[in-house]
């Protein structure tokens, strides 16, 4: 009697894996596919997968139209599927990903030590340094730029130099008296102003005529003179 039920349990046994696809067969038709797709990966299924036999050729196919989850399908008489998932990545997305890796360097200027508010940068301050981390784009990357001008905040050292961390040698400072130029059919007429803002030269500046007490926009020409809008 023992022996019969030993029989029957290596019975039951042998025809349970006889009616099963081998992991062999699912991993290689899953290989072509993905050689057939110039995916260019290795992949190898869990050991412990099960899938029920096939009786025709087994098909693959991507899932989500993806290759992170593939389909296995069986179209025989009593069809099944079965979803696979991998780590493969699509092409694209790797050659994208490749591409954000590949960043170019930037020469950029950088603090050689700590420097509180209002404090002159010389050359023994700063430095040179090449980098691909550089957060925002209003970066400094000249020297000439720098040298001489104060800072507007305090910084620590290894801080990158930036526009917003450097007071400006205005042309024109708010609250400077100036002249204002106003050019009209040929004669030329000065006029006492103020300047409302500080700017550049050859930028817009808003000034006040001391003479009518009203608010104007003109360019800078000089540090002492501005010029009408015409």
């Amino acid at each position: 009697m023992k022996y019969n039920k030993l029989y029957f349990i290596l019975f039951s046994f042998a025809v349970s894996n006889s009616y099963a696809t081998s992991n062999s067969e699912i991993n290689y038709v899953i290989k072509e596919f993905l050689i057939k797709h110039n995916v260019k990966q290795d992949f190898s299924i869990n050991k412990k997968l099960r899938l029920p036999n096939c009786q025709k050729k087994l098909k693959v196919r991507k899932k989500f139209d993806s290759f992170k989850t593939l389909e296995i399908i069986c179209q025989q008489d009593n069809p099944w599927k079965y979803n696979i998932r991998t780590k493969i990545l699509d092409n694209k997305k790797k050659h994208i990903k490749k591409n954000k890796i590949k960043k170019p360097l930037i020469r950029l200027i950088k603090l050689n030590k700590n420097m509180k508010k209002n404090q002159v940068i010389t050359e023994k301050d700063i430095y040179y340094e090449k980098t691909n981390k550089i957060g925002a784009s209003n970066y400094i990357s000249d020297m000439n730029e720098v040298l001489g001008k104060k800072t507007k905040i305090s910084l620590r050292e290894g801080h990158i130099l930036r526009d917003r961390h450097i007071k400006k040698n205005w042309t024109i400072s708010e609250g400077q008296k100036i002249i204002i130029e106003n050019n009209k059919s040929n004669i030329q007429i000065l006029i006492n102003g103020i300047a409302l803002n500080s700017a550049m030269q050859g930028e817009h500046i808003q000034v006040l005529n001391k003479s009518t007490g009203k608010s104007i926009k003109a360019w800078v020409k000089n540090n002492k003179k501005v010029s009408i809008f015409r």
